[in-house]
């Protein structure tokens, strides 16, 4: 209660109803929690919006999910969940500091024993945005930078239906990044839409020879 108070700036009277609606939200019947999740899919396919299912645990969890709709498993638990998904063509993310760190810090399924296996096609920045270049550098000395870089661009493009960018093609978005490779990485400029946003200031400048140093 304390804390859902100093978060969303509420009385300890007004956070105790809001705590207390959620208990009762996720004590509701399962029929009704299973209607109102239909509806929110049956809305998101009439809209043509991607669905990603959440922390799959079992290959059950995940034919229902892929029953509803999902086209994305965010974050398998397991292997056997990570296949499933794969199974009933749904693409699966992983968190990109578990791909860094080798191990999930909760215990799950490893982000690199997933990619080992085949069943990871697209890294998410999770809780650690930074983690996203060095993870992509890791898992490309298995298999090569157009492949892991692919899982942070052209999968989750695809995933989403986004066929304007992910690839670096003719007509597409020139959504950019200049990085170094070396260790974990260093990102020297960005652009979005082919317009510089970022830029370390040295890509460009000249270059200044030793003897001019001294």
């Amino acid at each position: 209660v304390q804390t859902m108070a100093r978060s969303r700036n509420l009385s300890e009277n007004e956070a105790r109803a809001a705590v207390q609606s959620r208990i009762e939200e996720r004590n509701q019947p399962t029929e009704v929690l299973m209607q109102t999740l239909r509806a929110i899919c049956d809305l998101c396919a009439d809209k043509a919006v991607p669905l990603a299912s959440h922390d799959e645990d079992s290959p059950e969890k995940v034919a229902l999910m892929a029953g509803l709709g999902t086209v994305i498993s965010e974050f398998p638990v397991t292997l056997d969940a990570a296949r499933a998904a794969h199974r009933h063509g749904m693409l699966t993310a992983m968190g990109a500091p578990n791909a860094l760190r080798g191990q999930s810090y909760s215990g799950n399924l490893s982000a690199r024993e997933a990619h080992a296996e085949g069943l990871l096609d697209i890294l998410a920045a999770d809780y650690h945005p930074s983690a996203m270049l060095p993870a992509v550098l890791i898992l490309a000395a298995d298999v090569g930078l157009p492949a892991a870089v692919a899982l942070a661009s052209t999968n989750p493009a695809r995933a989403l239906r986004l066929s304007d960018r992910g690839r670096i093609a003719p007509g597409l978005r020139a959504d950019l990044i200049l990085a170094e490779d070396g260790g974990i990485g260093r990102v020297r400029a960005t652009l979005v839409g082919g317009r510089e946003v970022f830029s370390d200031g040295l890509i460009g400048a000249p270059r200044v020879t030793q003897a001019e140093l001294v």
